[in-house]
């Protein structure tokens, strides 16, 4: 939280958090999309601080839509551990900045029509991400698009590198593949959300 606001302690943080929520209350109608989605990056950052991102506004299906300018929405498996991780880091370097909203796609409150149109099953297939524009991007273009927004053009463009492009592009068709198959292998009623276990059932009975 510190490396948020110049402040410290609980009390401090629950005050902050609270400000940020009357904020977006009072200003959601009188803002543009863009300073919307400024400060609803910023408090879903404190909400991460505070062990509470499931809850985060940006998402909702009520704010972080597809349309904001100068906003890139990536779509992620919050269930998946790795991607967590991932994820994770990219929020700190994304910090602040407000051109980035992460979007948990396990969520009971996930909307494709929010989101680009972009479907549970599909996102679950392999990487989504909206574009400022309104473009979805796929796969290693997706990747691409996350890095460039969070303030890592570096590593983007290291993999856009002659003989290197096509290579990682494949390396992550395989990778998406064998984390889908993963994680309907280890859904059960106990351990995965009820979208998982909805599509692992519906994988079932196409295949039998």
């Amino acid at each position: 939280m510190n490396h948020l606001l110049p402040i410290h302690g609980p009390c401090l943080r629950t005050i902050s958090k609270r400000l940020l929520q009357r904020s977006l209350h009072i200003r959601s109608r009188s803002i543009s999309s863009e300073g919307r989605a400024v400060m609803n990056s910023l408090f879903c950052q404190v909400q991460n601080n505070n062990s509470l991102h499931k809850r985060c506004l940006c998402q909702s299906a009520g704010l972080g839509k597809s349309d904001l300018t100068g906003v890139t929405k990536v779509l992620y498996d919050g269930e998946c551990r790795l991607c967590e991780i991932e994820i994770s880091a990219l929020k700190r370097f994304s910090n602040g900045k407000g051109a980035v909203l992460f979007t948990d796609i396990t969520q009971p409150e996930y909307d494709p029509q929010g989101n680009g149109g972009v479907t549970y099953e599909r996102a679950m297939k392999e990487m989504h991400v909206i574009a400022p524009d309104g473009q979805v991007l796929t796969q290693g273009d997706a990747i691409r698009q996350m890095y460039r927004a969070c303030g890592l053009g570096w590593v983007a463009k290291a993999t856009e590198l002659p003989g290197i492009r096509s290579v990682c592009d494949r390396l992550y068709v395989h990778f998406a593949e064998y984390r889908l198959n993963k994680a309907l292998d280890r859904c059960d009623g106990n351990s995965c959300s009820i979208k998982l276990q909805h599509l692992r059932e519906k994988y079932r009975n196409s295949s039998s």
